[in-house]
């Protein structure tokens, strides 16, 4: 999602697009069951994925959303648009969400783009939303850091969030052993988890190099 769009500004909205996702569903009906679902982590970084079904906003709850949609000041049908990777499989994803997210009052249309034009729509943050795949480093810094510190080089979302920018999330230096970094990572009770503008619904490999999907490109959706 483009966090600098509205009405992506507003961190509500961003969670109840997440709230109107069914990550099992997207995985049975677009992936014939070829996934599990996935948090901010791919569960393919064993050593640092947390649960998803530790995240609220992980669980379909439409009423929910529309209630957050509603408090956000948004008015329904919202109507978006969402770039697609030209892959048949993210084409079949997207169709998934945009069922999903019509159950919230949201209409999105669906813009296939030959690769190149996705590409510079990426990189120019040209979009509200949009759906492709991504691959990370085995490392949760570069997974992270990148995509959510402002000016990242993978921060086409134009997300801000002060803790990130200040290095504060960032994991400890790679000389301290696993355990240890995993607890700094994952003890945050504020890091907003429901504000991220990138949505990863599912992943497709569970092994340490990791391809994680993510849903919305603030939603990837470009999440």
């Amino acid at each position: 999602m483009n966090a600098s769009r509205e009405p992506f500004t507003n961190p509500k909205v961003r969670t109840a697009i997440n709230m109107l996702l069914n990550r099992q569903e997207i995985i049975d009906a677009a992936l014939f069951g070829s996934g599990v679902p996935a948090g901010p982590l791919s569960p393919a970084l064993v050593n640092w994925a947390v649960d998803p079904s530790t995240f609220a906003c992980y669980t379909q709850d439409v009423e929910g959303a529309k209630a957050l949609l509603a408090e956000a000041g948004v008015t329904t049908p919202l109507k978006l648009t969402m770039n697609v990777l030209p892959r048949q499989d993210t084409r079949d994803i997207a169709r998934v969400v945009q069922q999903q997210l019509a159950a919230g009052g949201i209409e999105v249309s669906l813009v296939t783009q030959e690769i190149g034009d996705f590409v510079q729509s990426w990189k120019n943050s040209d979009f509200d939303t949009f759906i492709s795949a991504n691959g990370g480093s085995p490392d949760p810094d570069e997974y992270f850091y990148r995509t959510f510190r402002g000016g990242g080089s993978t921060n086409v979302f134009k997300y801000e969030d002060p803790e990130i920018d200040t290095g504060s999330m960032k994991a400890a230096p790679r000389p301290i052993r696993p355990p240890a970094r995993r607890s700094m990572i994952r003890c945050r009770p504020s890091w907003p988890v429901t504000a991220l503008p990138r949505i990863s619904p599912m992943a497709r490999s569970t092994r340490p190099s990791p391809m994680a999907w993510t849903g919305l490109k603030s939603s990837r959706m470009g999440g």
